[in-house]
């Protein structure tokens, strides 16, 4: 069961290319994070910007793109999305390993299900708690004093599932001021109606601070590469990420279903580097909200008709210590769109089924610079449409065969708005 259209649906019926890993495939694996899961069971092309001994600051390229592929990768928690506004990395350590319930991994262009991003591929981390009551705790001790312990705690009552799980890793690096440590903690609360009705609510919290090394000293093969440069000793960036997420399924009758969810997160990221010194803060936060209806029309196939809401903001700020930080800039995005995704079933040969959908959205940008000692403001509006078409033949149980066109987009990162003028040496 996965969730290509947005609504949970058998995998032979998605007409895209998914693979889902499991919870005993995590379970049963060496890797101790997500992206590790992701490299090592999924296959994925995963890259590691700054080699943290944690994965901290790790991004996966779907489909090729190089530089731009954590811009064109879309990861998601329950449908909601994790990637931030900037070109910054994801929050993987935001998610518990243990929490997860499975992975699906959706290859190819999905601008019409999810919109902005998924160009590449989709990453969606289900943390919906199995049936079973699970109680388990795990340690882990590796090379360069790596600890990294993992806790669950699950049990059902009646229609309640309570789920509570934890991580906790350190680690001092294999570099010199390379240390790292991440902590969560993620608790959700799963009512079930009756049917596939239910009602969920779930809060998470994440901290972070990792040292950075910066560049590897010398030619390759010469001196020695565990040492850090002069200039960064000392220096880190820490983050702290909390928030909430809610949804809420109801079968109106026997052909509607109606389906909504939503998250906000506040997230404070800082860096610094006592060499200069130097403090930068980047407090951010996001608000989702996306209700969807499916109508079943039986031999006549599905329809999912969804409006998804996206409100966020991000500033930096700088400052020669943290009590004494300036406004610099200031991102405040608002976006919009509406969707329709509809499956039909081709009489004509059993097992064939015909599939279509179309996505428009608008996203408002307004970015404020203050660095200059003048406020300087712009405003600019975007807008994109997708669409996809695809045919599925089921010719036997577990054996497809899809054909898939579609159309994908991504707007700008905020960090995509400024600009250095060459001839006055200043931001714009």
């Amino acid at each position: 069961i996965v969730s290509g259209s947005r609504f949970q649906e058998n995998l032979n019926e998605v007409p895209a290319n998914v693979k889902v890993i499991t919870r005993d495939e995590i379970a049963n694996s060496t890797s101790n994070n997500i992206p590790e899961v992701l490299s090592q069971i999924g296959g994925l092309n995963v890259k590691y910007t700054n080699g943290n001994p944690l994965n901290l600051d790790a991004s996966v390229d779907m489909g090729g793109y190089g530089a731009t592929g954590n811009s064109t990768t879309l990861i998601l928690v329950d449908g909601q999305r994790l990637n931030p506004i900037d070109s910054g990395t994801i929050n993987w350590e935001s998610v518990p390993i243990d929490s997860i319930e499975r992975i699906e991994i959706l290859q190819g262009g999905a601008s019409v299900q999810y919109g902005n991003g998924a160009v590449g591929g989709v990453i969606n981390i289900i943390t919906n708690g199995g049936a079973k009551n699970l109680n388990q705790a795990s340690i882990t001790y590796g090379s360069y004093n790596t600890v990294i312990g993992n806790a669950i705690l699950r049990n059902k009552v009646d229609d309640t599932t309570i789920q509570l799980t934890a991580n906790s890793s350190n680690t001092d690096g294999w570099r010199q001021n390379s240390a790292a440590n991440a902590y969560s903690f993620h608790a959700k609360q799963t009512q079930s109606k009756g049917g596939n009705d239910q009602v969920y609510a779930d809060i998470f919290f994440n901290h972070s601070n990792s040292q950075t090394p910066g560049a590897v000293l010398g030619q390759a093969g010469r001196g020695n590469s565990q040492s850090a440069r002069a200039t960064f000793i000392g220096s880190s960036i820490t983050t702290d990420n909390s928030g909430i997420r809610a949804g809420f399924i109801k079968a109106i009758d026997d052909r509607l279903t109606f389906d909504i969810d939503g998250t906000y997160s506040n997230k404070n990221t800082s860096s610094n580097i006592p060499a200069y010194p130097y403090y930068v803060l980047y407090p951010n936060w996001q608000l989702a909200v996306a209700p969807k209806i499916k109508a079943n029309f039986g031999d006549w196939g599905t329809t999912v008709i969804g409006y998804d809401f996206n409100q966020a903001s991000q500033s930096s700020s700088s400052g020669v210590a943290f009590g004494n930080t300036s406004l610099q800039q200031n991102v405040n995005i608002l976006n919009q769109s509406t969707y329709l995704v509809s499956r039909i079933p081709l009489k004509v040969i059993d097992g064939l089924e015909a599939s279509g959908g179309f996505r428009h959205q608008a996203q408002n940008a307004s970015a404020n610079d203050l660095s200059s000692g003048s406020t300087i403001s712009a405003n600019q509006k975007y807008s994109a449409n997708a669409g996809d078409v695809a045919f599925n033949y089921n010719y036997q149980v577990g054996q497809k065969i899809f054909v898939k066109w579609d159309q994908s987009y991504r707007f700008p990162n905020v960090d995509d708005y400024w600009g250095m003028d060459a001839n006055w040496n200043r931001v714009f």
